[in-house]
């Protein structure tokens, strides 16, 4: 698997900076032709990890007041 950032799509090759280097490295793009490509996936995986770390964070607090291990704040 190749993940890559600043992709473009060319008529015969799919081009892009992998996600470890800087977007501002030019001379650190790769090509590969579009016929070895069997897959892409669109999507920012840093984005996707604190949206899943925030659901799972908001689950364990859900399920915690629902025991009664949470506190309320009231007196």
């Amino acid at each position: 698997m190749l993940r890559l950032h600043g992709v473009i799509v060319g008529a015969d090759t799919v081009s892009g900076i992998p996600f470890v280097r800087s977007l501002d490295c030019d001379s650190c793009r790769v090509g590969i032709e579009r016929a070895e490509v069997d897959s892409l996936r669109i999507g920012d995986p840093v984005s996707g990890f604190w949206k899943t770390a925030a659901l799972g964070a908001a689950v364990t607090l859900v399920a915690l007041c629902r025991f009664g291990l949470c506190e309320t704040g009231g007196t």
